[in-house]
């Protein structure tokens, strides 16, 4: 099925929701993007009338209302990749993929929060409070520093109990092939309180997840 010429942004959104979207990994979370931009003033207009002057009204319209750099990314970064696939499989010849045309922002994914005071221990004090497993992963992570999506990733292939060290082989910090080793021995000056949320035993063969 061909799109109109007179095609809106919100039809073929919804087209792109269900023929695109809808296959990937992370649908929900686009599904979600794009319902966000469904949002906007550019979701009523034609998609052969959306300029690039169009594209930085949107941009600087997110930037007045301080979403951040990646956020706007991800979200013009979808519309690109929508009027690429509308160009190329939709049949909407001589359509001008205005995303381009635009600056945006470079994302700066870099994190330097650190827990103040006695921050620490009301986190613990409330993970303790919600109870297992969200308490231990909490701990575990405080000693490993470790990110969510490292931590529910791990394997038993990767432990070495021997050494207490953990190889994470798939990190978020820009560099896909990278690998890195964390110990898993508790802080000195935690040791004494807090134990590690990995037990001594791998599971079973057919239990490859820690």
């Amino acid at each position: 099925m061909k799109l109109r010429t007179n095609t809106t942004l919100t039809e073929a959104l919804n087209r792109y929701a269900r023929e695109v979207s809808a296959l990937k990994k992370g649908a929900v979370q686009e599904i979600s993007i794009i319902g966000k931009i469904k949002e906007s003033p550019l979701s009523r207009m034609y998609l052969a009338a959306i300029q690039g002057k169009d594209i930085a009204k949107y941009r600087d319209a997110m930037l007045s209302d301080e979403y951040s750099p990646i956020t706007i990314k991800r979200r013009l970064s979808l519309l690109s990749h929508m009027f690429t696939v509308a160009t190329k499989e939709w049949g909407i010849s001589g359509l001008v993929n205005p995303i381009p045309l635009v600056n945006i922002q470079k994302p700066n994914n870099a994190r330097d929060r650190r827990l103040i005071g006695d921050e620490e221990i009301r986190l613990l004090a409330a993970a303790q409070e919600y109870g297992e497993p969200l308490s231990s992963i909490i701990r575990f992570a405080l000693e490993t520093a470790m990110r969510r999506g490292e931590i529910a990733a791990m394997i038993w292939l990767h432990v070495d109990l021997r050494v207490c060290v953990l190889l994470v082989p798939d990190s978020k910090s820009g560099d896909t092939g990278r690998q890195y080793h964390t110990s898993l021995r508790p802080r000195p000056e935690t040791r004494r309180h807090r134990g590690l949320a990995l037990s001594r035993s791998p599971p079973r063969s057919h239990q490859p997840s820690v």
